[in-house]
């Protein structure tokens, strides 16, 4: 007896087995162990591999709220140490199918307060204190049997033998208040690359990071004036993500981390869109531009580059303060707060980016009305 979870996962009832029908990878309960802990089987179509999962609680009146972690320094997983493939397929997967089977599985009167996973490769390197967490927010449960969402593609699987590329750091001594990739507008509205020059000398008018293939690049775009509750000064970054296949803008701030992608451009005009993204909807925050919601196999691409950069970024720096390519806004608020203009200087290169918040989007089609992601600091 089985459950079909939102047209994307398979639970059977009785084995507790949970498989994604889209990918083929699954997980397995296969021993009970103590309330702290539970064992655990991840497969796919290329490999088995066990791993335990540790519990930690806390009793309320009429609850208990507990969270699972995952660490692969432990005897039993450590092969995920030696595979910068496998964890590829692993880390992200457990943080979203651990969640899944938790929530499905648990006494109606327990709270899943998240997933984390410890040990990852940092910018090439293995670092076993890595570590990554989604917390659930607004969980409501799934229509059983229900068909998958329309519109989504799952990339295959990370090979195995995948090595890491790792991220270098370009500096901008004067960046400019904000970059833009040069595109025409091509079908169906969408913008293509105009690829008179490398995607470099189109970014170079302010910092980046270069993966060593040079087929990646996180880079500025423009900082824009905000300020937390009408008050305190808070500086939204925006930066730009570029690969082989398509370039888009992320939002960033304080709270939330990366929280929005936007103005999606194709980087040849060969590239369908629903390969990179699945959704668009007109932005209010940039007139003329797009919301994008993107492929999942596009959303673990960014987050695992996201944790490169953020790696290579630790030995560097300062990074340099961009200001507010909006200065009007700030004009707005400098005359209903007089005196205190001296302070709002702009933000760093790079801040923010070690958070990802996706507002139910993850796991595709599932039931979760928010996932953080939060990334090693």
């Amino acid at each position: 007896m089985s459950d079909l979870i939102s047209g994307t996962y398979q639970l059977d009832k009785v084995t507790g087995s949970l498989r994604h029908l889209f990918t083929g990878q699954g997980i397995a309960r296969k021993r009970d162990g103590s309330e702290a802990a539970q064992w655990f089987e991840y497969s796919d179509a290329d490999v088995t591999v066990p791993f335990a999962v540790d519990l930690t609680s806390q009793a309320r009146p009429n609850a208990k709220f507990f969270s699972a972690w995952v660490d692969f320094s432990r005897p039993e997983s450590a092969v995920v140490s030696e595979s910068y493939g496998l964890w590829r397929r692993m880390a992200l997967f457990l943080l979203e199918s651990l969640s899944v089977w938790y929530l499905k599985r648990k006494p109606e009167t327990d709270f899943l307060g998240g997933v984390k996973v410890i040990g990852g490769w940092e910018n090439g390197i293995w670092n076993p204190a890595s570590f990554m967490v989604a917390t659930i927010r607004n969980a409501e449960d799934a229509v059983p049997s229900s068909p998958a969402p329309d519109g989504i593609e799952y990339a295959s699987l990370c090979p195995l033998d995948k090595q890491p590329l790792p991220w270098r750091y370009v500096p901008c001594d004067a960046p400019k208040a904000e970059v833009n990739l040069k595109a025409v507008v091509g079908a169906n509205d969408i913008p293509v690359l105009v690829s008179d020059q490398p995607i470099e000398k189109q970014i170079g008018g302010g910092p980046y990071f270069a993966r060593q293939d040079g087929k990646a690049f996180l880079f500025h775009r423009f900082v824009k004036a905000n300020f937390s509750r009408g008050e305190d000064y808070a500086p939204l970054p925006y930066y730009g993500y570029a690969n082989g296949d398509c370039a888009f803008t992320l939002r960033a701030s304080r709270n939330y981390g990366v929280d929005s992608v936007s103005g999606p451009i194709l980087l040849r005009p060969d590239v369908a869109f629903e390969k990179c993204f699945r959704t668009r909807s007109r932005s209010s925050d940039r007139p003329g531009s797009w919301l994008i919601d993107l492929q999942p196999g596009l959303w673990n691409e960014l987050i695992v580059e996201l944790i490169d950069v953020k790696a290579a970024a630790r030995s560097l720096g300062p990074f340099p303060v961009i200001r507010e390519y909006d200065q009007h806004n700030l004009r707005w608020f400098a005359e209903r707060f007089p005196g205190e203009e001296h302070s709002w200087k702009g933000i760093s290169f790079g801040s923010y980016i070690d958070h990802v918040s996706v507002y139910g989007h993850r796991p595709r089609g599932l039931y979760f009305g928010i996932i953080d992601i939060r990334l090693q600091p």
